[in-house]
């Protein structure tokens, strides 16, 4: 076995399943957009934070959050209300004047919702203040909302600006644990896609290696081709198209559609699609389920896990190290002869 051949084929690979990462992450961003993921997650979480009835009643008539909320549809419309049953101690509360899940914004920052908030808990007060809040706070009932702002007023003290950024940090951090759950989400979808692309485009994780192993124009062309990518074009695909306010779902497609293409084009080298299957044998059908899934479980790794596996392959098969620059030289030993005083002392 020849170890520069070897190297060749895992960048080859690398590569190819760095392009199609790319077109998965891509249609992910596109399923995402469509079927309103993070808006869909962002209100639930709203309103598992704002357990209180009233008080998300209010929360969605506060004026950032309704600018907010309207900058996300396409339209100046009113966006239309529905109501929402939350169980209560007392029974069951209809909520109104709550957005559906759909319509609501992808994103809200925590200062926004932490103003929303407590401009809500003190509905007669255009500009909340710190007196009185304290009482509010205890009269309502147990939960999410009561524990958020009574744990940040206990540091607060009378300061107006440190309990509304104590509230924010408390929702940032709930906002960290949506992101968790929302790419664990995710993953399950892109190996869906992953997937799919693999089965679309014949992308046969075992015939395409012992393709390239076996030819050396093909690995020459491959390689070269990865090399050329990961100057030029990574930066490029990785970028994601640019979220608009409104939205604006027919730029947002031809995006899509342009990066995919560019994405294709990267694929040229590469010995696959449906073509030339007629002159497969019984084993090898055999054997391409397992290489089409495969490749599906490499794609939902990610693109960045496998521009670093490349990058890695191509610095071995390169000539080496990368030399120190000058200044690099002098800051080491500035360094060098800084701990070596610290050692004399």
């Amino acid at each position: 076995m020849s170890l520069p051949t070897l190297v060749e084929v895992c960048i080859s690979m690398a590569f190819l399943y760095l392009v199609l990462s790319l077109m998965c992450t891509t249609v992910n961003e596109m399923i995402a957009t469509y079927m309103k993921l993070r808006s869909v997650d962002l209100s639930g979480a709203i309103i598992s934070l704002i357990d209180h009835p009233d008080v998300l009643t209010r929360f969605y008539k506060h004026g950032l959050i309704k600018n907010a909320i309207k900058a996300a549809n396409r339209s100046d419309a009113t966006t239309p209300m529905i109501d929402v049953t939350m169980p209560n101690e007392g029974g069951e509360n209809k909520i109104a004047n709550v957005p559906p899940a759909t319509s609501h914004s992808s994103y809200l920052d925590g200062q926004s919702f932490a103003m929303a908030l407590l401009g809500s808990l003190q509905p007669g007060t255009p500009i909340p203040v710190i007196e009185g809040m304290q009482a509010t706070v205890q009269a309502l009932p147990d939960g999410s909302v009561k524990d958020i702002v009574g744990t940040a007023l206990a540091t607060a003290g009378n300061d107006i600006n440190k309990l509304r950024d104590n509230i924010a940090e408390s929702f940032d951090s709930v906002m960290d644990r949506l992101s968790g759950e929302y790419k664990r989400k995710t993953r399950f979808i892109s190996v869906l896609v992953g997937i799919g692309i693999a089965i679309l485009v014949n992308a046969d994780s075992l015939a395409v290696s012992q393709a390239i192993w076996r030819d050396s124009d093909l690995r020459d062309q491959t390689v070269a081709a990865a090399g050329e990518f990961v100057k030029a074009r990574y930066q490029k695909a990785v970028d994601e198209c640019p979220e608009k306010t409104p939205p604006d779902f027919e730029a947002t497609t031809k995006c899509v559609a342009d990066k995919l293409a560019m994405l294709d084009d990267q694929l040229k080298p590469f010995p696959i699609g449906w073509g030339n299957v007629g002159a497969l044998t019984a084993w090898e059908w055999a054997a391409k389920p397992l290489g089409l899934v495969w490749t599906g479980l490499a794609l939902s790794l990610g693109a960045p896990f496998w521009f670093d596996i490349l990058q890695k392959f191509i610095n071995f098969r390169g000539a080496g190290t990368k030399p120190e620059t000058t200044k690099e030289k002098k800051e080491k030993e500035v360094d060098a002869k800084v701990s070596d005083g610290q050692a004399a002392v």
